[in-house]
């Protein structure tokens, strides 16, 4: 039986409680002032002015970087200053942004036996479940977005992969009659209840990581990394309580600026300041000596040398870093307001400008020769004012507001801005009427101009894929259950099923992954009938790959990864520049050539529809050259091409 319990008396119990350090051996103490040395170097490394920061540190960068990109909108330097700023920053980075979410940028996984062979139902297999993985973490719709946001923003983004489960307390009250009571006679129980463990991928503010050596572009080249994080006490304890070494940890520690030996010893450490009843959470990686450490208020929570392979899996660093515009030579890379932040904001003292010399047009500053205190209500329309003569009041600007050649510099600076990112063509806001040829030209040219971007999130979705594709093989291969089963009562393991949408020749199916004990758990047969009785129920074709969990597990693959960037919206023009791809096609190499039959699938993703609706299955297109070339009621031979067999999922796992 368990009663609501006051969170601040718990806060207050965990002030007044007998903190110890705890009782580090000595080699302990000597890895703990390791680690200090460490994670101190790699913090002064990167708060240093950089070159590449135009003599800013990384944190101040990156405080500017986001100002530009939310069109931070500055206080007055002045009273009658307008406070305006134009966004140019942002909208530019929106552009590009709503461009990359609008491609289909799923991976295509290949797996690489011992041998070298491609290996296609473990390739199909884990494919499959990575988008499922995707699926039940809404990447798509919750995550996608922000982490390419963070990535125009600052030009270098991370993310972690992890492996989460869900916990949550189930109460039961034992009287149902509970509001009838009085209320130190109503009471529960309690039960904590574990769910089903999901990967995800989380987003990490780029102020929270350090990299051992700012001068590597690679993560995995570094020679250490790592996070750091704040959460309250009360949190924190609900994540760690259960630690051996909790009750060593300080409610509050002050930041050390030196470390003498005594400190590394004896004394508490963090890496900054904070509030109190903040706690400092710190998570080390080593890739190189396959070590990790968690340090929590200048405690370290586990033994030396703690498997880095434990927490990751494969004892590779958990972060996966995006870039785009890298820089030879340096950890970060230069992003699109680090470019455009000093033109936008010549471009907002232009504005302000602009509209204060208006505003001066129409109510100029005047002298007043009258020896009168009067009011600026006196220019308001009607208003009659004795005793002043005309003479006695002067503007003291005379301009008719603003000129052309303040309006010609104003948009000359918007295409220095343009010429730095995207075009009006490209941003859909030009006015000028164009051929349709002008304006495909226009497009594939500001294509060109962000393909670094292109690339960038390219390049990270494929290294956040191959960290999922570690994290579902050392976690899903799992058993979640067990079950007795026959006469005997054998106790037999019970794995996951994973069912993901696939396509199956241009027809949307379902791929389903089961995980087994047995080698060969059913024949080719039974897997063929169980995939009928799938396809009656769900009404759409289903393919079932049975893998055997151990073998999975430990198996040691090559993981190729391609990612094809395709629109995920169809229109006209996509449809138009597909036709004229396929008349130039045929005009270069010849309808002979052409592989009609696999154009279909393709045509069908652009009109939308169902490949079997749109064309017969098991007919060969026939062009009108070749009807011409064939004989009445005869039909052209067309050559069949022999695939070469691909390894099967059992021969790799005979292998292993």
């Amino acid at each position: 039986m368990k009663k609501k319990e006051n969170q601040a008396q718990i806060s207050e119990d965990n002030d007044n409680r007998d903190i110890k350090l705890p009782n580090y051996t000595t080699d302990e103490q000597k890895y703990r002032g390791f680690i200090i040395d460490r994670l101190t170097s790699a913090k002064e490394s990167r708060e240093q002015t950089h070159t590449e920061y135009d003599d800013l540190t990384y944190t101040e960068n990156y405080r500017t970087n986001k100002k530009a990109g939310i069109s931070y909108n500055p206080p007055k330097n002045n009273k009658n200053d307008p406070r305006i700023v134009t966004g140019t920053t942002m909208e530019k980075e929106n552009i590009i942004l709503n461009t990359i979410l609008n491609l289909n940028l799923e991976p295509d996984i290949e797996a690489f036996s011992k041998d070298d062979l491609p290996v296609q139902q473990l390739s199909e297999a884990v494919e499959a479940m990575v988008k499922k993985s995707r699926i039940l973490e809404d990447y798509d719709g919750l995550k996608r977005e922000l982490f390419y946001k963070e990535l125009f923003d600052q030009g270098t983004a991370f993310a972690e992969e992890l492996f989460v489960e869900p916990k949550h307390i189930q109460k039961e009250l034992k009287d149902k009659n509970w509001f009838e009571k009085d209320v130190d006679k109503i009471e529960w129980t309690e039960v904590l209840k574990t769910g089903l463990g999901q990967c995800e991928i989380n987003l990490i503010k780029g102020t929270k990581v350090f990299l051992g050596n700012i001068n590597e572009s690679l993560v995995s080249k570094q020679p250490y990394l790592y996070t750091v994080e704040y959460k309250p006490y009360y949190d924190a304890e609900k994540l760690y309580g259960k630690m051996k070494r909790w009750e060593n940890v300080p409610t509050q520690v002050n930041q050390l600026d030196s470390k003498t030996e005594d400190d590394t010893e004896f004394a508490n450490w963090r890496l900054y300041d904070t509030n109190e009843e903040m706690v400092e959470i710190i998570k080390y990686q080593d890739k190189w000596s396959n070590e990790y450490m968690l340090v929590i208020n200048g405690v370290m929570m586990l033994p030396c040398g703690f498997p880095l392979s434990e927490m990751t899996g494969d004892g590779k660093y958990s972060l996966t870093k995006g870039d785009v515009e890298r820089i030879p030579f340096f950890a970060y890379a230069k992003s699109i307001p680090a470019k455009t932040k000093v033109a936008q904001a010549v471009l907002d003292e232009f504005l302000r400008l602009m509209i204060l010399k208006t505003q001066q047009s129409y109510k100029p500053p005047y002298a007043n020769a009258s020896n009168r205190i009067l009011n600026s209500d006196i220019f308001n329309a009607g208003t009659i004012t004795p005793n002043v003569a005309p003479d006695q009041l002067k503007p003291l600007v005379t301009h008719q507001g603003v000129s052309t050649g303040e309006v010609n510099a104003y948009q000359m600076l918007q295409a220095v801005l343009d010429d730095m990112t995207v075009s009006k063509q490209f941003e859909g806001t030009e006015d000028k009427k164009q051929t349709a040829t002008e304006s495909m030209n226009n497009m594939r040219q500001s294509l060109t101009k962000i393909g670094l971007y292109v690339l960038g999130v390219i390049n990270w979705e494929r290294e956040m894929c191959k960290r999922r594709i570690v994290n579902i093989l050392k976690h899903w291969t799992e058993p979640i259950d067990k079950k007795i089963t026959g006469v005997k009562g054998k106790v037999e393991s019970m794995y996951r099923t994973i069912s993901a949408p696939a396509s199956f020749q241009g027809k949307q199916g379902i791929r389903m992954v089961k995980f087994t004990e047995d080698n060969t758990p059913n024949t080719p047969e039974a897997i063929e009938r169980e995939e009928d009785a799938f396809e009656k129920l769900t009404g759409k074709p289903v393919k079932i790959t049975y893998l055997r969990a151990d073998m999975i597990k430990n198996l040691n693959n090559e993981w190729y990864i391609e990612i094809t960037p395709t629109e995920k919206e169809t229109s006209e023009v996509r449809k138009a520049m597909f036709k004229q791809d396929i008349a130039d096609t045929v005009a270069l190499f010849g309808i002979e050539s052409t592989n009609l039959e696999g154009l279909k699938p393709r045509w069908s993703q652009i009109l939308k529809e169902e490949k079997d609706v749109l064309f017969t299955e098991g007919q060969q297109s026939i062009s009108p050259m070749q009807q011409g070339q064939a004989g009445a009621g005869q039909r052209p031979q067309v050559p069949s091409v022999k695939t070469p067999q691909k390894p099967s999922i059992n021969t790799l796992q005979n292998q292993a």
